[in-house]
């Protein structure tokens, strides 16, 4: 079973690590429900208006995962797995560019990490030159096309929907390039369907993919119905018997050069007690034979030269991300904006002994109150309350700095020498460009009227 991978110890190796690192996103996106506080704050999966986002974020890695995992069972058997497995990255790299935030693929830069990964195992990969060599038009299975080809035109509407969400909202999905995932995730389905229908070796799992990953959306759609994105439930029906279709047809024609109806290892045959077997024409994955060629050694050690950038890139990111010095894979933690003199979690505004103290909660992108009125001279102390995510309050002109992560609060003194308007600004990526602003007005001493934070007071 292991021949393969025997004989290509760098492509073992590279696809190992892509796994491990696979994995380790899985923990970022979903580190709060499972019960991993240290990380639970680099993703934002417990907030109902992400969960579409997510799932689908989630969906698209576990694309490139399962071809990737399909790699350590008959790799040279299993071409379309690998192939698979490039599918979301190219998506990505196309949905951000046609929506003209491609620079969201570096903050934090995941995508382009395991994309490398994933080609570098593609280069690396046991049938080298022979990768292609099982597409032909004969091995088409026209019924799929025609499924994909009925498919494409919504997928193609959704995506030029979202790119046009993605160009032109303000909001927090916008910031942190949700909607594109959605464009990357149409991209991604017609990408897996077509390569089923080409079948090419070990297209059957391609072909699962292609009906899940609509089907999933739907589903999710139907669960999380407020979600943003989410599909509305007609659509999301469609989306779901669309996939069960799709999936049914890959079973119910099973041969690659001659597909027919209730192909030789379909549903029927084992519902009628037949043993089945894999046709002479079936190119799923068959026994080991090892493979067809061998990668040249100059190709191995390419490969490993290459591998060792990538795994410092990889490490430094994933540092960083526990650290807070970038935001998870959903966008939001901490963020790199913080002002200097950061002196820890709290900010470098520490309180001030005997002043009242003004309540202000951070909550879904904005301030309450948004607007605060004080009187040069009178500092009070700033109680910042997190009810979500980390978030931080800053005032460039004097120095102010307040950070709170989930459900916590934190205290520092706040306080103007001179009357007129500031902006306070949480500094999370994209969160200010979101909208999460507080206006605060300073009068002069003499005025009456003093500040007036709703629920507070001197």
């Amino acid at each position: 079973m292991l021949h393969s991978l025997r004989a290509s110890p760098v492509f073992a190796l590279v696809v190992l690590v892509t796994l491990a690192f696979f994995g380790l996103i899985g923990v970022m996106l979903f580190g709060g429900q499972l019960g991993l506080e240290a990380v639970a704050a680099m993703g934002h999966f417990s907030f109902l208006s992400h969960r579409i986002h997510d799932l689908t974020y989630s969906f698209l890695f576990g694309v490139a995962a399962v071809g990737m995992l399909a790699q350590l069972r008959t790799p040279t058997k299993n071409v379309a797995g690998q192939l698979m497995a490039l599918i979301p990255w190219v998506a990505f790299v196309l949905a951000f560019a046609l929506s003209d935030i491609l620079i969201n693929l570096l903050r934090p830069p995941f995508v382009p990490i395991f994309g490398a990964l994933v080609l570098l195992a593609t280069i690396l990969h046991p049938t080298w030159r022979d990768l292609f060599s099982s597409f032909s038009v004969s091995r088409v299975n026209w019924v799929l096309l025609a499924l994909v080809i009925t498919a494409a035109v919504p997928l193609l509407a959704f995506a030029f929907t979202n790119i046009g969400l993605q160009r032109t909202v303000i909001n927090d999905h916008a910031a942190q390039g949700h909607y594109g995932y959605m464009v990357a995730f149409s991209f991604s389905v017609i990408g897996a369907g077509l390569l089923a229908s080409l079948r090419p070796d070990g297209w059957w799992l391609s072909a699962w993919v292609a009906g899940l990953l609509p089907a999933l959306l739907g589903l999710a759609s139907v669960v999380f119905p407020d979600g943003d994105s989410s599909l509305g439930l007609v659509w999301a029906l469609a989306a779901i018997a669309w996939g069960v279709v799709f999936v049914a047809a890959a079973e119910f024609t099973q041969d690659a050069e001659r597909p027919t109806l209730l192909g030789s290892w379909g549903i029927i045959p084992m519902l009628r007690g037949s043993s089945g077997g894999i046709s002479k024409y079936d190119t799923r994955v068959r026994p080991e034979r090892g493979p067809t060629t061998s990668t040249p050694r100059w190709v191995n050690v390419f490969g490993i030269i290459a591998l060792v950038p990538i795994l410092l890139v990889v490490v430094n990111n994933t540092i960083n991300t526990v650290t807070g010095d970038v935001g998870g894979p959903g966008g939001h933690g901490p963020g790199r904006h913080t002002p200097s003199g950061d002196a820890g979690r709290q900010g470098n505004t520490p309180p001030i002994a005997g002043e009242p103290e003004l309540a202000i909660t951070a909550d879904d992108l904005a301030f309450g109150p948004d607007r605060i009125e004080l009187t040069a001279g009178e500092p009070v102390n700033v109680a910042l309350t997190s009810a979500d995510i980390l978030h931080d309050l800053v005032v460039d002109e004097i120095g102010f700095h307040l950070a709170a992560g989930r459900g916590e609060t934190v205290i520092g003194g706040l306080g103007f020498n001179e009357p007129g308007t500031y902006v306070g600004y949480c500094s999370v990526p994209s969160h200010r460009e979101s909208g999460m602003e507080l206006e605060i007005v300073v009068t002069p001493s003499g005025d009456a009227g003093g500040h007036t934070p709703p629920g507070g007071g001197h």
